[in-house]
């Protein structure tokens, strides 16, 4: 009777463990890596020794007559998928849509797989931005989509210099769950 009560007791516990929703597991990596004029970095968002994401900075003088007789400036800031299905949000190809604190990302979201986009994009008299925002990004994981976000900042100088700092980022560990722009915790 008592091996039966056991594995009564055994399959109630796994039924209920079976039932209960999964709750969610947000990784957050902070970080605080900055690239600056022709640089890149890539990110791992899963730590797995893949890397899923490669940023670049591309960034050029050019003779130009209407800078009051300073060169002119171009810099161009991508992100590119570096795994097969990857994505990006955008707000239309070819263009990262930075998203505010808070969005969520899921496969709703407005994604393009497998190319690089502009995340920033200049040409002209060399002059002061900056800006910062969240990137909603798609990856692969033995065949199972995951959401994530990477926050970071961008400044150009109008002394020529261009500064990317990403500041951190976070996935959702549970295949297809949604996951929100900021977040660190689970639901």
């Amino acid at each position: 009777m008592k091996p039966f009560l056991n594995t009564a007791l055994a399959a109630v516990i796994a039924l209920t463990m079976l039932a209960s929703p999964l709750e969610a597991l947000i990784v957050y990596t902070p970080l605080r890596t900055t690239i600056e004029n022709d640089g890149r970095t890539q990110t791992d968002l899963n730590r797995d020794g893949v890397p899923d994401f490669l940023v670049s900075v591309v960034s050029q003088r050019f003779q130009e007559g209407r800078c009051l007789g300073r060169d002119g400036f171009m810099v161009s800031v991508t992100i590119r998928p570096l795994q097969p299905e990857g994505g990006i949000v955008v707000a239309f190809p070819g263009q990262v849509q930075l998203l505010p604190l808070g969005t969520e990302i899921d496969s709703g979201s407005n994604f393009e797989l497998d190319r690089a986009e502009n995340i920033f994009r200049y040409i002209g008299c060399p002059a002061d931005r900056n800006f910062a925002g969240y990137i909603g990004q798609q990856f692969v994981v033995n065949g199972n989509v995951r959401y994530a976000w990477a926050y970071m900042t961008v400044q150009m100088t109008s002394g020529y210099t261009v500064l990317v700092t990403v500041t951190g980022y976070a996935y959702e560990t549970i295949p297809g769950l949604s996951i929100v722009t900021g977040q660190l915790v689970g639901i």
